[in-house]
């Protein structure tokens, strides 16, 4: 199971963000240059925080966000429904309705945070950087848009949820309780459970294929896998769909 980079560096406390983030995952992140990279786009953040205060033009995350007290997740379950309760506040607290969020970097940079692309190695998705500032999420901009856009909806997540960590990388096919609740979160701001449930009321059909499932998908933004996982976990589909509609 994947730790948070705390647990991994004890009592030990390190100022600098980035020196977190790359002591844990130095040897991912040295991969063709992504080390000078991320160093590189924090150092540009900085840069624009510094001149942003010294212009008075403070950014909008100077206000405080809403803070959720989560206790550590004790299973998948635990966890998931975590993500989910988390993220559906978080959408009323956007004010986002039960449509699609296609413009979630955007809807971000209003808060007052710094969500940003670039080519980083083809296991990681994306990582997150709490600094004094505010946080920066980064998502891979190699993966296509449907899986980009889920990865900023993950990291957000973090924001969200996990604001005493450093630092938080994300890696595809992982397992562990935090990525789990961070997964939850994602699938649950860019599907809400209403938005879900309208869409298969409208459908003509008893039992729900591929045609929908797909379809659904694009409505929302999303991969079609994710479109399957979600309606399983809402209850749309029986379990043996699923496997099924993945095939």
């Amino acid at each position: 199971y994947r730790l948070p980079l705390s647990d991994l560096l004890g009592d030990q406390e390190v100022l600098d963000p980035l020196q977190v983030l790359f002591r844990a995952e130095g040897a991912v992140l040295d991969h063709k240059g992504t080390r000078e990279k991320v160093s590189e786009a924090y150092g540009l953040f900085r840069e624009i925080s510094y001149l942003q205060a010294k212009l008075g033009a403070a950014r909008v995350a100077s206000r405080p966000l809403p803070s959720y007290a989560l206790a550590a997740p004790r299973n998948m379950a635990e966890a998931c429904i975590q993500g989910e309760s988390v993220a559906e506040q978080e959408r009323k607290r956007l004010e986002l309705g039960q449509n699609a969020v296609w413009d979630l970097a955007e809807v971000l940079r209003n808060q007052g945070l710094l969500a940003a692309e670039m080519p980083l190695p083809a296991e990681v998705s994306g990582f997150t950087v709490f600094s004094d500032e505010a946080p920066l999420m980064i998502v891979n901009a190699t993966q296509l848009s449907v899986r980009r856009l889920f990865s900023l909806a993950h990291e957000f997540g973090h924001v969200r949820m996990d604001p005493k960590e450093r630092a938080l990388v994300s890696m595809d096919r992982e397992e562990g309780l935090v990525e789990a609740r961070a997964n939850a979160f994602a699938a649950a701001l860019l599907m809400p459970e209403e938005g879900v449930g309208d869409f298969v009321e409208r459908q003509a059909v008893k039992r729900l294929d591929w045609p929908e499932v797909a379809d659904l998908a694009w409505t929302f933004g999303v991969a079609y896998s994710t479109s399957v996982y979600r309606l399983a976990n809402l209850g749309h589909i029986s379990p043996d769909q699923k496997p099924t509609l993945l095939a």
